[in-house]
């Protein structure tokens, strides 16, 4: 507001005056603060996560290939075994061994096939862990992966 107030002749006066509302409280301030603190967090948060994620990812990376080489070493156990009940059938029909003798080796041979395909199916699922950590479908990590004959 402003007001101008004479008298005649005597005086002459003026006077300003401003009024402004002030906040109830400086609560926006702290809010701010606040805000900012819970910002960071978020971010170490965000960071942590990330680590572990890569972790785990390295980890199922090199599981991946443990059993990638312990089914290498169960196929060539299974071609082994699958010579010695050959060798085993011709042995048999020489008389030169027992049928239990035989049923042995067979059953050998039986074991080491259920290891391969029990190493087969161990693969697929640490392929799915692999794609779960990655965030890509399943099924799908056979698109990025890279051929042994590269």
């Amino acid at each position: 507001s402003f007001g101008i107030s004479t008298n005649p002749g005597i005086e002459y006066g003026r006077s300003a005056s401003a009024s402004a509302a002030t906040s109830d409280s400086l609560g926006f301030i702290v809010d701010r603060q606040l805000a900012r603190i819970a910002m960071m967090e978020a971010r170490e948060g965000l960071r942590e996560a990330e680590e572990d994620v890569l972790f785990h990812l390295d980890q199922a990376l090199l599981q991946y290939e443990r059993l990638r080489m312990e089914q290498r070493l169960a196929g060539e156990s299974l071609r082994l075994q699958e010579r010695r009940v050959a060798i085993l059938s011709v042995q048999l029909e020489l008389g030169q061994i027992t049928r239990l003798d035989y049923i042995e080796g067979a059953n050998d041979l039986l074991t080491s096939r259920l290891q391969l395909y029990s190493g087969i199916r161990a693969l697929m699922e640490a392929e799915r862990r692999i794609e779960s950590l990655s965030g890509i479908g399943a099924g799908e990590l056979v698109r990025y992966g890279v051929s042994d004959d590269a």
